[in-house]
């Protein structure tokens, strides 16, 4: 049971927590029934086994209506490049021509670090790099319109078109799941930010230049606490404490892929293209005034298909009670409902950090 989650959908309405159910019904109870009922998978698959499956109908959906939107909209996104390149830049914002500096002296140097220590090609990390690009605007429609996002899949498409690019080359697949991985991750925090920013009236520019102070001390301190996490808590092994799920699957996917792409199921690759085709009618469909209110949400369930079940059910909880909150009491749900929802979210997420604090100062240990 989880308030943050119940929190999570309460934000974000019943429609979409209405698809994101819907998803995970038909990747975790459909689709498994059907893949053990065809031989594609055995009688009690784990949750990976499914995973390996449903992801790519998943993201498939959730990429083919995420790109629809962007290139239908492409005009917007020009406008705001071109105003922000432009002479016509106020001092509040952050000039693109630093932005533009910024990338090519950090990519290139991106390309000889990860040359000189892991013997990467730079093409490949160029690749990387470049492909991040759309999967990262994917990213991050799907987590301002779910509140999650769907990294580590992203990640897992990334090792897909490596096992297509460079079959074999385990390093080669790590590295692009990582590089997207990252991208995707850091583009999400900084819009939440500069979306916080934002509201209590700061500008791109201050935020800008406090998250460039900011980089370099928290390099600096990950380099200095990780190693000793490393040796503390370990991340391989039955038991070690740090080893995320997400980095065993990564993992686990890179093996599957050692082959090249001819190793994944023909069945999920087919299942992917029906999808995407699927999410485009979707995504045109919902920016359709006239169609939109019948329209089913494709980044819902896209993204249903890759969250865990337990997770998409209190999401609903949490949505069906705004929802009856806003159909009784519209007056104070508008005042207290995001503020109630925003209390759960961050007490869970606070005392999730506060119990191993206190774990290892010793409270609790008896």
């Amino acid at each position: 049971y989880s308030l943050l989650n119940v929190g999570s959908g309460m934000i974000i309405g019943l429609r979409v927590s209405f698809w994101l159910a819907v998803g995970g019904a038909l990747g975790w109870i459909l689709a498994p029934l059907l893949l053990v009922q065809n031989g594609l998978l055995p009688d009690h698959p784990t949750r990976t086994q499914v995973l390996y499956f449903v992801m790519w109908p998943g993201i498939g959906m959730v990429m083919a209506a995420g790109m629809t939107i962007l290139v239908v909209r492409w005009r917007l996104l020009a406008e705001a490049f071109r105003a922000l390149g432009g002479a016509s830049v106020s001092r509040e914002e952050f000039p693109l021509s630093l932005v533009v500096l910024g990338i090519v002296l950090l990519t290139a140097g991106l390309c000889y670090l990860q040359e000189l220590y892991f013997g990467l090609p730079i093409w490949m990390t160029l690749v990387a790099t470049v492909f991040s690009i759309p999967l990262m605007l994917v990213g991050l429609r799907a987590l301002g319109e779910t509140n999650w996002g769907p990294i580590s899949s992203l990640s897992n498409l990334m090792q897909g078109l490596f096992a297509a690019i460079a079959p074999g080359n385990i390093n080669a697949n790590i590295l692009g799941n990582g590089t997207t991985g990252t991208i995707a991750s850091t583009s999400e925090a900084l819009m939440q930010d500069y979306k916080a920013g934002y509201i209590i009236g700061s500008t791109p520019r201050a935020m800008t230049i406090a998250q460039l102070f900011g980089t370099p001390i928290g390099a600096a301190a990950l380099a200095w606490t990780y190693p000793m996490l490393v040796s503390t808590y370990g991340i391989v092994g039955e038991h070690a404490q740090l080893a995320a799920p997400t980095a065993r699957r990564a993992a686990g996917f890179a093996e599957l892929l050692n082959s090249g792409i001819g190793s994944l199921p023909s069945a999920a690759l087919i299942a992917m293209a029906v999808a995407a085709v699927i999410g485009i009618i979707f995504a045109l469909m919902e920016m359709n005034e006239r169609w939109k209110p019948l329209a089913p949400s494709p980044t819902g369930l896209g993204l249903g298909m890759l969250l865990p079940f337990v997770a998409l059910t209190t999401i609903l909880a949490g949505a069906l009670f705004g929802a009856l909150w806003h159909a009784i009491a519209p007056r104070s749900a508008g005042v207290y409902l995001v503020p109630l929802a925003s209390g759960f979210i961050a007490g869970e997420a606070m005392i999730a950090v506060l119990v191993p604090v206190l774990l290892w100062l010793g409270f609790g240990a008896g």
